[in-house]
């Protein structure tokens, strides 16, 4: 059975587009936005890891959370995610999350 982590999103399609996610001790940021250049969205996802925070505290400070982004950790492809839910009540399968920590402990 899936384990599934929380995420606060502000752009979805069909799944979210950029949202934060925060398990166990770490907190990434997801960037799979709209392309104005190709007129589409973006196939992968950039990662981001952000200091420690809460999903409240991430959506406080929403606006700010690029300056705030500790490490580039690159892209994955969105196929690789797997979400459940719908609207701005999206979970996210963990596996990405574990093998993002594995990377960079």
């Amino acid at each position: 059975m899936s384990e599934y982590a929380d995420i606060y999103n502000t752009d979805y399609s069909d799944f979210p587009r950029v949202f934060v996610v925060t398990y166990e001790r770490w907190t990434f940021l997801f960037d799979a936005g709209y392309e104005e250049a190709t007129d589409e969205y973006a196939e992968a996802f950039h990662v981001f890891r952000l200091p420690q925070m809460s999903l409240i505290q991430a959506r406080r400070e929403w606006s700010g959370l690029r300056k705030r982004v500790l490490k580039d950790l690159g892209c994955v492809p969105t196929a690789s995610l797997h979400f459940v839910g719908q609207a701005r009540h999206w979970k996210l399968d963990v596996a990405i999350l574990k093998h993002l920590i594995s990377i960079d402990p």
